[in-house]
């Protein structure tokens, strides 16, 4: 359609749970599994939009991540979400095909 511009959406931070789960459905992870990291995703996203950090993931700096690591383990009458470092979702885990390198 003439005058009518597509907008990429695929490196929005809304687009990334979708992304993740879609992943984990194809590598027949357990249900929990795939809502914990959609939601790990979410609530990243949510924080790094709380810090002003544009939404596309290749923007996102290691130092960030260790913020959000710190919020999640800093207490909910401090700011944070009060997380025993067991529950933090493990990086490890993640699929990183299509992650960038983390500037050093």
């Amino acid at each position: 359609m003439a005058g009518k511009r597509s907008i990429d959406v695929s490196h929005t931070w809304p687009v990334y749970p979708t992304l993740v789960s879609d992943h984990f459905e194809a590598v027949n992870a357990a249900p929990m599994t795939i809502r914990t990291y959609g939601i790990a995703v979410r609530l990243l996203g949510e924080f790094l939009e709380a810090q002003g950090t544009p939404a596309n993931l290749e923007t996102v700096t290691r130092e960030m991540l260790v913020g959000w690591m710190r919020f999640l383990r800093r207490p909910k009458s401090e700011g944070g979400q009060g997380l025993a470092p067991r529950r933090r979702c493990s990086a490890s885990a993640a699929p990183t095909a299509s992650l960038p390198s983390w500037p050093r």
